[in-house]
This record gives structure tokens, sequence and C-alpha cells, in this order.
């Protein structure tokens, strides 16, 4: 049985000093934060879906969160996220959209020997800053254009009784975009899905399996993310 719930405590992004100006004069943890910057007006993520399978037999999932930024600003922007995943979670792929064609993006983890200030600066890119803290940039986004950008990954599962286990979601807990789009859920498994009060829908597919699925709102996605 999985269990579909949220009672976790909002996260909170790194605090930012505003008196810093310069790279070189922040910590780890200020950099990360000057990364994400303020929200930028007419910056959006107007479009995301979060697929994946659920294997509660072997307490693990996958999922798959693609997200389209939007740039309705007169000049080149990019997005940027702060997310935040289970500590024992892994990001496994990046995928970017160029020219209607899709291409490999970059990841770099913890420890990779990439300078700390490269890792920030580069475009269409994820970055494991530790403690399931992820950076993520899209590339550069023309006045009027969108950006799609696809993460992969590799999820542990709770046993939370017996016979139940949970999904805690991912989480942007800082970003410098708006999250006025819609935002979609759907997770498949070959086990039993439990509905709750989310709203979500739970169901039996015609290939066996069973699904749930609905609408996430920007709130919990961004300070209430729910466990499923």
């Amino acid at each position: 049985v999985i269990e579909n719930r949220s009672d976790a405590p909002p996260l909170s992004p790194v605090a930012y000093d505003n008196a810093i100006s310069s790279v070189y004069q922040m910590n780890a943890e200020q950099i990360r934060n000057y990364a994400v910057g303020e929200k930028i007006p007419g910056i959006s993520l107007v479009r995301s879906t979060l697929n994946g399978n659920l294997h509660s037999d072997q307490l693990s999932a996958t999922l798959v969160w693609t997200m389209v930024f939007q740039n309705e600003t007169t000049e080149r922007q990019k997005a940027r996220a702060e997310i935040s995943l289970p500590e024992t979670a892994a990001v496994t792929g990046v995928r970017l959209w160029q020219d209607g064609e899709s291409v490999s993006g970059k990841f770099t983890a913890e420890g990779s020997g990439v300078p700390a200030e490269s890792r920030m600066m580069a475009d269409g890119m994820v970055t494991e800053l530790g403690h399931g803290k992820y950076l993520l940039k899209s590339k550069s986004l023309e006045p009027d254009q969108q950006v799609k950008m696809q993460i992969t990954m590799a999820m542990p599962m709770q046993l939370d009784q017996l016979e139940t286990a949970q999904l805690q979601l991912p989480q942007i807990i800082a970003s410098n975009f708006s999250m006025e789009g819609e935002h979609n859920l759907e997770l498949l498994s070959e086990n039993l899905i439990e509905n709750s009060n989310l709203g979500f829908a739970t169901g039996n597919r015609t290939d066996g399996l069973q699904y749930i699925s609905g609408v996430l709102t920007a709130q919990q996605i961004e300070s209430a993310a729910p466990s499923i």
C-alpha cells in the first residue's frame, strides 16, 4: 500500500546577505543563494509535469520532472532554482530541448573537482550542493522565449508501517521565477495507492498498473511538498 499524504514541515532556503556583492567574499551557502537571486517579474515556470514509477517493494521510485520556463521580459534572462530532495536521492540525468531537439544537459556532483564558482555560473545544468540540495540553472531565455528542461531522479521511499510506504516529492525552496503555470503529477505503481484529501485521483489502468494523478499547486511545490 502506498499512502498519499502531506505532513512534512516546510523547508527554508539559505539566507542571503545583500551586503555581500562579490562571489569572492561569499561562503558556500551564500554562493548558493546568490546564484538563485531574487524573483524576476516576467520569468515563470509556465508548465511542469512530474511523472514516475513507484517501486514500494524495493522502497524506491524513479521520477522525471519536466519544466518549461518562459521569459516575458524585454531582456535575456535565466531561470534559477534551489531544489530539495531527500538526502539519499540522486539526480541521474538532465536533458534540455534546443531548437525542438532533446540534448543531454549537464549535471555536476558534489566533490567533482569542478571549482564552485564555475559550477554556479554554468548554463543549462543541475549542480549538487550537498545535503539533498541542488541548483538548477536554465539556458539563456531570450525575450518571449520558452526553454524546456528535464531532470531524472532516483528517489527513496520510506517504510511508514509494515505494509505502507511513502515518497516525499521534490521541492523548490528558492527560485527567481514565479510559479504561475500548470503543474501536473502522474505516478504509476504495481501496488495499491491509497487516496487522501489532497485532491489527487487514483485508480487502475487497463494494463493493471495503479495510478495517482492531479494538479500540483504552487504552494505544494514551493513550501508544502506532499508525500505520496
